[in-house]
């Protein structure tokens, strides 16, 4: 693998320091990218390392400082910091994408001229009013054979045509969501620390957002199941009878749904991917809040010049559209861990 770099940076300051900041641009080109791909179990090996192609990741990262407030015993500083990152994959090799449409490992895609980690799942469609069965948008599986390009089947009338959201028909109708990844496009954190005589406050908020989270541990919380656990949202917006606008399909066992004519279909399988649990990772979260008290001696005192005590907050509140536990730091959700916990803390500093 080899990498050529570039690093623009520009550093500013205005009315006597009161402002200062910095612009920084990165564009870093990777050639004969390395990544270990997963084998398939009968080679006796799970996984190999190899070059699979070349990769540009690029960004801006903007940081200032100002001084708002600088009187003789109040002061107030904010710190402001963000960074935008973009990646694209210029090139895969022939070995990892033989015939064009991109290097899959469901429930992503990685493919020239789009970003890496790409959502590959299929595209739902709702809940059915009258049988109260999920549906998803069919593939048109000619252009995707011509093309390589995924998109919704149209009928004579020019309308998409659905399908059960069946397992085999979730793993047969896969759509290459573009632009819907993984990972954050833009993070940052903005810092206003006050002070007033011997009293100070720090408060922190971080951000992020650009990123997508497929939560299959929710779909699996609204399909009943031998654990007992359900989500407590599906108890009132699961269909009920004909005609229902539901959010959630009907009940059943462990995704076994019996038909009219008594045949069973399997809806609900770990394994098969939609985006009916497909959300937007973005939030905003109030990390940090610090509060102390400095008491300060003079120098004839000998046992010490300062002592500070002080309490923190961690962690105090996220707001974010994910209905989830946590967000930050989420991609593909199998099991809600305990998200970042509130925490307080107090403490004392002496400076001898």
């Amino acid at each position: 693998e080899s990498t050529k770099n570039l690093d623009l940076s520009i550093d500013f300051g205005f009315f006597n320091h009161r402002i200062d900041g910095s612009f920084a641009y990165y564009n870093k080109n990777v050639k004969g990218l390395l990544l270990a791909s997963t084998l398939p179990p009968s080679s006796g090996i799970a996984s190999i390392w190899g070059n699979i192609g070349d990769l540009v990741n690029s960004g801006i990262e903007f940081s200032v400082t100002t001084t708002n407030l600088d009187a003789q015993n109040l002061k107030w500083q904010t710190t402001f910091n963000v960074s935008y990152n973009h990646n694209e994959v210029k090139k895969l090799t022939s070995n990892m994408d033989k015939t064009g449409t991109g290097m899959v490992e469901v429930p992503f895609i990685t493919k020239t001229g789009y970003g890496v980690r790409e959502y590959y799942v299929a595209d739902f469609a709702g809940i059915d009013p009258q049988t109260g069965l999920g549906q998803i948008y069919a593939l048109d599986h000619d252009t995707y054979n011509k093309t390589g390009e995924t998109q919704r089947l149209k009928d004579s009338q020019g309308k998409d045509v659905l399908l059960l959201a069946t397992n085999s028909n979730i793993n047969s109708n896969v759509f290459h969501l573009k632009g819907r990844s993984a990972m954050p496009t833009y993070y940052g954190g903005i810092t206003n620390r006050f002070s007033y005589k011997a009293l100070d406050l720090s408060i922190l908020v971080t951000f992020s957002g650009g990123n997508y989270i497929l939560d299959t541990f929710m779909r699996d919380l609204v399909n009943p199941n031998s654990t007992g656990e359900m989500l407590a949202d599906f108890d009132q917006n699961y269909w009920k009878k004909p005609g229902d606008k539901a959010k959630y399909q009907r009940l059943d066992w462990l995704g076994n749904i019996k038909m009219e004519d008594g045949t069973v279909i399997g809806m609900g399988d770990y394994h098969s991917y939609t985006n009916q649990f497909l959300f937007k990772g973005d939030f905003v979260k109030l990390k940090t809040i610090s509060f102390g008290y400095t008491l300060r001696t003079s120098s004839k005192t000998k046992i010490f010049r300062a002592f500070r005590i002080f309490a923190t907050l961690e962690n105090l509140h996220t707001f974010t559209k994910y209905p989830g536990w946590e967000p930050e730091g989420q991609c593909l959700v199998t099991q809600w861990d305990l998200p970042q916990l509130f925490s307080a803390s107090v403490g004392v500093n002496v400076k001898l």
